[in-house]
């Protein structure tokens, strides 16, 4: 089993199941939300594959899987805004606030809550290789897409 997740950016925006052909994934993907039930909405899934997370931006999409596990992955395109008042644990510092929210982005995609938890709850080392949630530590790593800021969590 691989130790880390694997990604594929494609320089488009691309449907969900594109992008899983575009990966040659196995199975069949499925939207199910944990908290309703709906088929319209929720983290995806594959059926008979490994866990997945995607992400898009207007320019490109971005998909990561592992069969180790659950994954999120977040991009944002660079210079988009994203506000500290709603993004920072009260005890962190940081400058880039854009790269703390994709960060946490993708921990709650990993978690499968989405923003049902608030990111300030959530809390980066200085770093960024870990994020700590709850007690529970995440690994949380940048991925170098040029234009914008991604990063993927498991």
């Amino acid at each position: 089993m691989s130790k880390e997740p694997s990604t594929l950016v494609v320089n488009d925006h691309l449907s969900a199941d594109a992008l899983v052909r575009a990966a040659a994934l196995p199975g069949t993907l499925e939207h199910r939300c944990r908290h309703c039930g709906s088929g319209e909405h929720g983290q995806p899934t594959l059926d008979g594959g490994p866990f997945v997370s995607i992400a898009r931006s207007s320019q490109v999409s971005v998909i990561a899987w592992w069969v180790g596990g659950p994954v999120g992955v977040d991009v944002e395109a660079a210079g988009a805004a994203a506000p500290p008042e709603l993004t920072l644990h009260p005890a962190e510092r940081f400058d880039d606030v854009l790269a703390v929210w994709v960060r946490k982005e993708a921990v709650l995609k990993a978690l499968g809550t989405g923003l049902r938890t608030d990111p300030r709850t959530i809390r980066l080392s200085a770093q960024h290789g870990v994020a700590s949630v709850a007690g529970t530590d995440l690994r949380v790593n940048e991925l170098s897409i040029p234009g914008h800021v991604a990063a993927v969590c498991w």
